[in-house]
C-alpha cells in the first residue's frame, strides 16, 4: 500500500445568477458509478501558478466564461486515506462573468449549466462540494469558513491530523 500523500492545492469559483448557480459536468473515469459529477467550476493550481489565476483559467476552459474573482467564501480541507490524497480548496466569489457558459477546452467537463438553488442538492453528490456551498447559501454575509472532511479514516490514525474532526 502506497503511505505517500498527494498534495493538492484546488481553487474553484462561485458564480450566482437569479436565484441560480453555475455548476460544471465533470466526466470521472475513476468510478463508474458516477458517469457525471456537478461541481462548482475551477481545478487546481500548476506548479507555480497563483490560485487566483489557476481559476480564472480553470474557469474560462470548463465554462467559456472570463471571470473577475472576488473574495474568499470558504476552505474545504479533505484527507482521503484510502487514496493517500490530500486536497486544500479554496472558493471565492466570482463578481462578474459575462455570457453563456459552454464548455471551453477541458475534455473531461461535458456541461456548464446554471441550477437553481433549491435543486443545488440534487446535483452535488459528495459532501465535501454540497454542504460547504449550501451553508454559503444559507449565510452570505458571514466569515469565510473552514471545513475538514477525513475520508475513510481508520481508528490508529486518529489524532494524526489534530484535534479537529
Amino acid at each position: 500500500m502506497n503511505s505517500r500523500w498527494e498534495h493538492y492545492l484546488v481553487g474553484y469559483g462561485l458564480l450566482r445568477r437569479a436565484g441560480s448557480v453555475l455548476l460544471v459536468g465533470n466526466r470521472w473515469r475513476w468510478d463508474p458509478r458516477f458517469p457525471v459529477v456537478w461541481t462548482l467550476p475551477g481545478g487546481r493550481a500548476e506548479e507555480g501558478e497563483p490560485l487566483t489565476d489557476a481559476i480564472r483559467r480553470e474557469f474560462q476552459e470548463e465554462t467559456g466564461l472570463v471571470p473577475e474573482v472576488g473574495p474568499l467564501l470558504w476552505v474545504t480541507e479533505v484527507f482521503d486515506f484510502a487514496k493517500h490524497q490530500h486536497f486544500i480548496s479554496f472558493i471565492f466569489l466570482v463578481t462578474k462573468a459575462e455570457g453563456e457558459p459552454e464548455p471551453a477546452g477541458d475534455e473531461h467537463v461535458i456541461e456548464a449549466r446554471f441550477v437553481e438553488e433549491s435543486a443545488l442538492a440534487d446535483y452535488l453528490r459528495f459532501p465535501t462540494f454540497r454542504d460547504p456551498l449550501l451553508a454559503y447559501l444559507r449565510s452570505p454575509g458571514e466569515a469565510p469558513r473552514y471545513y475538514l472532511y477525513n475520508l475513510g479514516k481508520k481508528e490508529d490514525e486518529k489524532g494524526r491530523l489534530g484535534s479537529e474532526e
